[in-house]
């Protein structure tokens, strides 16, 4: 198996055949078909956070990988910063300038199609290697109302981050349901899968993906994932 970073995404090739290896980009081109992104995104001004396992051949690289104090901070950041965007309490535009650097927007290939209705952020716009983040409106004057996560480490999907996200972090959500999914033809095939609900804010819902061996069912909160997604109904 071969690996190939791209764009910031990354593409593995086993037996000839090209599989992207970041599930986002579902999402990103979802319903889509031809188009490009805008200029290129412009980085937030900060070091990047060099792993343990930069410099090592991916085939060493564990199946599950432990985040540092520094990386789960920093992830957790990200993800607060789009939980802000999608419940009112911040702006994009502040959330870009402070966290996440300017995303590039998706350009239709078809100029009849709606344009700015989202947003991508991946490579440079992070200290990390492995994260990618998708948001999206229903018009140009409409609130943003999903994002998406995903976050792996460079042997993806052999290998996957062990977090140890804090309770806290979803003090704010109510726990809906946890299910095990089955996803024929998927590079991770049975996701654990939490559903939450905001405890404040009506119709916003949480929903966290993670493999079996990084977070447990029986949980009330997932302490890890490799996708992760937020989204509100207007």
């Amino acid at each position: 198996m071969m690996k190939i970073q791209a764009m910031g995404f990354c593409l593995l090739i086993a037996g000839g055949v090209i599989v992207f290896a970041d599930a986002l980009l579902t999402s990103v081109n979802s319903g889509r078909k031809g188009g490009s992104m805008s200029e290129p995104g412009v980085a937030y001004p900060k070091p990047k956070i060099h792993s343990r396992y930069d410099e090592i051949e991916t085939w060493e690289i564990p199946a599950v990988v432990p985040l540092t104090d520094e990386e789960r901070t920093y992830i957790i950041e990200i993800l607060s910063a789009f939980i802000r965007i999608i419940d009112g309490t911040s702006s994009l535009e502040h959330e870009e300038e402070q966290v996440l650097g300017r995303g590039q927007f998706y350009w239709p290939k078809n100029p009849e199609e709606p344009v700015k209705l989202s947003k991508s952020y991946f490579g440079d716009n992070f200290r990390m290697f492995g994260i990618a983040a998708r948001i999206s409106r229903e018009n140009v004057g409409a609130p943003w109302k999903k994002a998406g996560v995903t976050m792996h480490p460079q042997n993806f999907p052999k290998g996957v981050y062990s977090m140890q996200l804090p309770a806290s972090f979803f003090s704010n959500f109510e726990l809906l349901a946890v299910t095990q999914e089955e996803r024929d033809g998927q590079v991770i095939g049975n996701p654990i899968v939490f559903r939450f609900a905001h405890k404040k804010i009506r119709n916003i819902e949480l929903r966290v993906e993670g493999r079996g061996d990084v977070i447990n069912a029986r949980d009330p909160f997932p302490t890890s994932f490799h996708f992760f997604e937020i989204s509100r109904k207007f």
